[in-house]
């Protein structure tokens, strides 16, 4: 070993190669570089950043896809503060196949032709955690981290993984960078064979006939939102229970163990690939490196973290969290099975029906109008989508993305075991937008087509609007008439509603010809929907809030009186 001179990340060590480090009996804090071969004519280094505090934890961090290096051959490390604000040793990994080409970005930490990461990554943390004394190691990162965690925990001694929105397979993430990693490593647009490469590569967590995860600690959270669920959650889960990995494709949120040593939280946090609030992420990792508990008692607690991280996650018009706070990892057999879909009064009241009946939702859709979901497109979407720049909202973004998807006719079709669709239509006020190609936005002040084009809006209530209304709810009642789900809808008189009420419900109130017109688009409605349950909501001077309780309590006594049975 030689020491460099000081650099941005403090101190640097350089070691001729990984059989010189294995056999140092202390491992100074600080940058250390690792010698592993020469690749086109270039001396090539695995670096990592340690700090070791004998007795404690260990943390290692793994980060997922970076951005262009801009030309600089400094490693990269992240997730600094946090790590070192742990009672805990830690450790810091860089990529080395980043330093290969200034335009990758990603690279699984698997290593390029010649060279296999994952041997010499696996040998130089095993040894960092014999020196450090370290009583358990704690693998973590999101995405492509969250995937060299879970391919590493199985050959670390007493190692945990806790990773989030991780990929599980190389081939099936998005094409693009998967090319140019391929490109760069292997000189191939495809990935080999990893049995036709020398060295341990692996690009898929969910191929091997008995992968090392399986019979490791994991920790894994998942966005519901995230195309990860079914790409790349569902695959894994299906080496551990083929019946949870089509089930944690069905639910928006859920939460406990799998196996004994498989611990998994879905929920939502933000649309899309997003890690979770470094809040959330904090609690659990404080409470992995916390070697009071064994490891298995700290598994068997972690129900506290996931229904905190629900509570800090939740925007206001998806409050309350009950839903989440009771989302088991198995549905009890005997439950009924429900979607709620509409708007926040929706929510809330089916959230009180849980006390009158038993009942799992599956999923509760918030901010989309059923002409946005069930919209019957001609062409397929645009290609130059609506900028949502001016759009501040979090919520109103989010309504904006599940009308681009259709989520929620997805959502109802993805799940054949639906037993009850709880549905109101306040979300209808909104209005509609015509955007091009048959797309249709919900909520569309301040919205312009990238292109420059206009978006052309169609009044509530107008001759057009009914058209559209009419052929849309005959869609939705002959798909879910497909699936033998039941319709019931909370039936709204929106005139007897105040500002206050709207405001509640996370919507603007509606001009004086939406509300003249509401009669008329709900007789449509009931025209359309013969076989579904109305429930008429009494007029009251409460306050909207105050009246979910009873809406609940009403919701659950018609389905007793339907004498609906569970399917699952």
């Amino acid at each position: 070993m030689r020491r460099l001179l000081d650099n941005r990340w403090g101190n640097t060590y350089e070691w001729s190669g990984i059989d010189e480090f294995l056999k140092a009996t202390r491992i100074p804090d600080g940058v250390h570089r690792i010698k592993v071969g020469i690749h086109a004519g270039r001396w090539q280094a695995l670096h990592v950043m340690v700090r070791l505090l004998p007795g404690r934890a260990l943390t290692v961090h793994f980060y997922g896809a970076q951005t262009r290096r801009g030309g600089s051959d400094a490693p990269i490390f992240r997730s600094l503060r946090t790590s070192a604000s742990l009672n805990a040793s830690f450790v810091l990994v860089h990529d080395p196949s980043l330093d290969l080409d200034d335009e990758l970005g990603i690279a699984w930490y698997e290593g390029y032709s010649g060279f296999a990461a994952a041997t010499v990554i696996r040998a130089a943390l095993s040894h960092l955690s014999t020196i450090a004394a370290a009583p358990r190691t704690v693998l973590w990162g999101g995405s492509a981290g969250g995937y060299a965690a879970l391919r590493h925990v199985g050959s670390i001694p007493d190692a945990v993984a806790f990773v989030w929105n991780p990929q599980t397979s190389i081939p099936r993430y998005l094409k693009a960078p998967v090319t140019r990693y391929a490109m760069t490593a292997f000189g191939s647009p495809e990935l080999p064979p990893p049995d036709s490469i020398s060295g341990d590569f692996v690009f898929d967590l969910t191929e091997q006939a008995r992968p090392n995860w399986t019979d490791a600690p994991v920790v894994y959270l998942q966005e519901a939102d995230d195309r990860h669920v079914r790409e790349h959650l569902a695959h894994l889960l299906a080496h551990l229970d083929p019946q949870m990995g089509k089930e944690v494709t069905l639910r928006d949120t859920m939460f406990g163990h799998i196996t004994s040593n498989f611990y998994l939280h879905l929920s939502h946090w933000m649309p899309g690939h997003t890690p979770p609030p470094k809040a959330a992420v904090k609690e659990f990792l404080n409470l992995l490196v916390d070697t009071r508990l064994t490891l298995e008692e700290t598994l068997a607690n972690l129900e506290t973290a996931s229904r905190s991280m629900i509570r800090m996650t939740a925007p206001p018009d998806r409050k309350p969290s009950s839903f989440e706070l009771v989302a088991p990892v198995r549905q009890p057999p005997q439950n009924l099975r429900a979607i709620q879909w509409g708007s926040r009064l929706g929510r809330e009241s089916v959230s009180e029906m849980r006390a009158h009946v038993p009942v799992t939702v599956s999923r509760s859709i918030l901010g989309q109008s059923v002409i946005a979901a069930f919209r019957m497109r001609a062409k397929s979407e645009p290609k130059t989508y609506l900028r949502l720049k001016d759009v501040r909202s979090p919520q109103h973004r989010r309504s904006i993305l599940d009308d681009r998807r259709g989520s929620a006719r997805a959502a109802l079709l993805a799940d054949p075991t639906v037993d009850v669709a709880v549905i109101d239509f306040l979300e209808e006020v909104r209005g509609i937008a015509y955007a091009g190609a048959g797309l249709t936005l919900t909520e569309h002040r301040n919205l312009t087509r990238a292109d420059g084009h206009e978006v052309t809006n169609l009044a509530f209530g107008s001759a057009k609007h009914i058209t559209l209304w009419r052929k849309r709810l005959a869609r939705m009642r002959e798909d879910l008439a497909a699936i033998s789900t039941r319709i019931v809808v909370l039936d709204m008189n929106v005139s007897a509603l105040n500002p206050s009420d709207w405001q509640w419900l996370g919507l603007n109130t509606p001009p004086r010809e939406v509300i003249d017109a509401w009669v008329t688009v709900m007789e449509e409605a009931r025209t359309a929907l013969p076989h579904a349950v109305w429930i008429p909501l009494e007029e009251t001077n409460q306050p909207l809030p105050d009246r979910t309780k009873g809406i609940g309590r009403r919701i659950a006594t018609e389905l007793l009186k339907l004498n609906i049975m569970p399917r699952n």
